[in-house]
């Protein structure tokens, strides 16, 4: 996927989506930001299920879909003509935001239908929610602490996060403003510009035996109390 756009990719119902979630799983797992559109039977057909090829035969026309909601981040059947910009933006919005692949089921009576263009006038709201305060408290205290520990033994490891949620400008001000060295990993390769004076190139060790790395895992939510701490 191009840096700063999304991937797509359009498959059938059932044969064609089932062979791509294998793909769409991993890009999950990556934070790879893919629309995944599948073409499926007619809102008629949905409901009064017929025994159509590609189905399990049994009914369940839903089947796939309940499958896909395991490695997405966002999904809809558009069955409705008025509500379908609207769905559309929703996965569109959540799959940049959120640099997860999404899932939008089209069927074939609605793919011809023609719709208001008037959505199109309005940007996409691709900016990230708010932090949690309390939580963004939290984390940026360990953070301190954990810098202060350390004392001239920071070393910054940027992975290909710093990629796909659009933060390099963010980190690039950080090392700026810290003068920490720093490495990308293997996959984060060009999230540092490699002209940095600190940029120490790509790191593949297993192991540091000059400094230890300290690693705060956080879940964002309205509760602070899933804010948890590990280190090694």
């Amino acid at each position: 996927v191009k840096e700063g756009s999304i991937g797509v990719l359009v498959t059938t119902f059932g044969v064609g989506e089932l062979s791509a979630t294998n793909g769409i799983a991993g890009a999950f797992s990556e934070h790879v930001p893919v629309l995944h559109i599948v073409g499926v039977p007619s809102t008629s057909q949905q409901k009064s299920k017929p025994m159509l090829h590609h189905t399990l035969g049994d009914g369940r026309y839903d089947a796939y879909h309940v499958a896909s909601k395991q490695f997405v981040k966002s999904d809809a059947n558009v069955i409705e003509v008025a509500t379908a910009p609207a769905e559309i933006d929703r996965i569109i919005t959540d799959c940049v935001v959120e640099a997860r692949p999404v899932y939008l089921m089209l069927p074939t009576d609605i793919v011809h239908i023609r719709i208001p263009s008037k959505r199109l006038l309005t940007p996409l709201n691709i900016e990230p929610p708010e932090n949690d305060a309390e939580t963004e408290a939290f984390v940026l205290d360990e953070i301190v602490e954990l810098v202060n520990k350390a004392e001239s033994d920071v070393v910054v490891l940027v992975d290909a996060c710093t990629i796909r949620h659009g933060v390099k400008q963010e980190v690039k001000a950080l090392l700026e403003k810290t003068h920490f060295p720093v490495y990308s990993a293997p996959m984060g390769k060009t999230a540092v510009p490699e002209d940095y004076e600190r940029y120490g190139g790509v790191c593949v060790r297993s192991y540091y035996p000059v400094f230890m790395f300290s690693r705060l895992s956080v879940r964002f939510t309205s509760e602070p109390s899933v804010a948890r701490r590990s280190r090694r």
